[in-house]
């Protein structure tokens, strides 16, 4: 039996509904998720099984301390007040751990970088110390002894991502929401300039409103309705180690690795070294980013790039085995913040894509926002920065968002 099958769907596909979320990662679960505890009537459509897409391929992370200042930051922390008891409202074990991240300065104008960021970090009120080279090798063994110092942040959490996502599914299904996997859309349907039901490869659905949350396929099914977005896919691959017994204490990582997030710009493979551990004890190594959409298959060239940039970062790796690696493709946009909210050029059509490597951090506040947006309720982070028209065609105006 694989991972989405673990969750109970439906066999048969319903004839009608109010909304339609299409796509089974941690961003359409939890958009389902927080519209079936709003009321609404959902059905989310998963062309394979849950989660096997970007959702499965990932470390978990969910992070306030790689955002810089601004809208993306605010959702980050939105989102980890909402984990705080999200494990309850599931009724389910994610494998939340508050272990925090430290930021390690490979050098000194690293550290000097990092010490502006610790200012503005600590004005917005994340819990952060500043450590010096003694107190990181007492923080982590297992790295450079040469380190400049790094910057502790205690707010990052890290999660199983697929528990995560089966823990959603399963509670909006308590909630009321149907899941349909292997089930592929074909088109969404649009009559006088809104949405009227999604056709799909079992059949029609008849809907007042649909989500897409389908990942780097989010492109395809908007071109399909006019709305035109400049969403690509970047890749990022990871290695897995054996289970190990306490090597790793914290998510730690190169404060370059921030830069290859913001990155935007470069088509080269970008790789900064990511280290954590999972609860049972596993490695997992990262991090690369490449524009690239064609294969999820791991490439041994970046397999072999992420194995010497941990190493530089943390030479007490030396000897760990390493199992297998995996990659996935990630939804981006050219301002690195994801698209969320309306299309107000067609009614009832929403989007929730765009996360790159932060959908399972950014998954609950997303799913807020979006299940503000269509039962009309406010938002505690303000949408505005999130809206699907910034890039010029398909969203709503401040006017047309007025009148709706």
């Amino acid at each position: 039996m694989t991972a989405g099958a673990a969750v109970p769907t439906s066999e048969e596909l319903p004839s009608g509904t109010e909304v339609v979320v299409i796509g089974g990662g941690v961003i359409g679960v939890a958009c389902a998720h927080a519209l079936a505890e709003a009321g609404l009537p959902t059905v989310l459509v998963e062309a394979g099984e849950l989660g096997s897409g970007a959702s499965g391929a990932c470390e978990g992370n969910v992070l306030v301390s790689d955002k810089p200042s601004g809208p993306e930051f605010e959702l980050a922390r939105r989102s980890v007040e909402l984990f705080s008891d999200l494990e309850e409202r599931l009724e389910a074990d994610v494998q939340r751990e508050e272990k925090g991240s430290l930021l390690v300065a490979p050098s000194a104008d690293a550290a000097e970088l990092l010490a502006v960021e610790a200012a503005w970090m600590e004005e917005a009120g994340l819990r952060v110390e500043r450590l010096d080279s003694a107190a990181v090798m007492e923080a982590e063994p297992v790295l450079d002894p040469e380190n400049e110092g790094a910057l502790f942040v205690a707010d990052d959490l890290q999660v199983c991502p697929m528990r995560l996502v089966l823990a959603l599914a399963a509670s909006a299904r308590r909630l009321g929401a149907r899941l349909v996997r292997d089930c592929r859309i074909e088109a969404i349907e649009v009559e006088s300039g809104r949405v009227v039901a999604v056709t799909t490869s079992r059949g029609r659905i008849a809907c007042s409103s649909a989500v897409v949350a389908a990942g780097v396929g989010t492109r395809r099914l908007l071109e399909s309705v006019g709305v035109e977005m400049p969403l690509t896919g970047r890749r990022g691959q990871i290695l897995v180690s054996a289970p190990t017994s306490g090597l790793i204490r914290h998510k730690v990582y190169d404060f370059g690795y921030r830069a290859t997030v913001r990155n935007l710009d470069d088509d080269a493979v970008q790789v900064a070294a990511v280290i954590e551990c999972t609860r049972r004890g596993n490695v997992l190594i990262g991090s690369s980013r490449e524009f690239r959409e064609t294969s999820a298959e791991p490439d041994l060239a970046v397999d072999a790039a992420l194995a010497r940039q941990a190493l530089e970062l943390a030479p007490g790796l030396a000897g760990l085995k390493i199992l297998r690696s995996y990659a996935g493709i990630r939804p981006t946009l050219p301002d690195g913040m994801p698209a969320i909210g309306a299309c107000g050029s067609v009614g009832g059509l929403f989007v929730a894509s765009g996360h790159e490597g932060a959908g399972i951090g950014l998954a609950p506040a997303t799913a807020e926002l979006i299940a503000a947006a269509i039962s009309g309720d406010g938002a505690p982070v303000s949408p505005e920065p999130f809206d699907p028209g910034r890039f010029g065609a398909g969203g709503a105006s401040g006017a047309e968002r007025e009148a709706a």
